[in-house]
């Protein structure tokens, strides 16, 4: 996968990471819930509430350390995309048996067979997209 590639080989750069886990210290450690008055390195806290409990458990889980952080982001990446691609072919599946029940089963056997290797082909070009 590409995302271990680039955990592996490319050195980390310092975006958010820092001020995230800042504008989490304000709301955790020390029980500001102000708005106007959570800040990070980057200027104050524009996301809403469950952005700081997101990256609260981060912290928690990572104990501030970013390696592991881009683990789990890697994590929730791969499982997103498996999800998507699972709807993906649920959908086309779909399609494929409205059609092929509503219209097409008239056809020849040797025709239906044609449309069944038509929406594998299509079914393939959604997947390869996907990945």
């Amino acid at each position: 996968m590409l995302s271990i590639v680039i955990i592996l080989k490319i050195p980390y750069t310092e975006i958010d990471w820092k001020a995230y886990m800042e504008e989490v210290e304000f709301v955790f450690d020390q029980g500001e819930m102000d708005y106007r008055k959570i800040r990070g390195g980057t200027g104050p806290l524009v996301y809403p509430a469950g952005f700081v409990y997101l990256f609260g458990a981060m912290r928690w889980m990572t104990g501030e350390e970013v390696k592991i952080g881009q683990w789990i982001f890697c994590g929730f990446y791969v499982i997103n995309a498996a999800i998507v691609l699972t709807l993906y072919t649920m959908a086309v599946r779909s399609i494929r048996k409205y059609s092929l029940n509503n219209g097409i089963t008239s056809l020849k056997k040797t025709d239906a067979k044609a449309n069944q290797a038509h929406f594998d082909q299509i079914e393939l070009a959604v997947a390869q997209k996907v990945w």
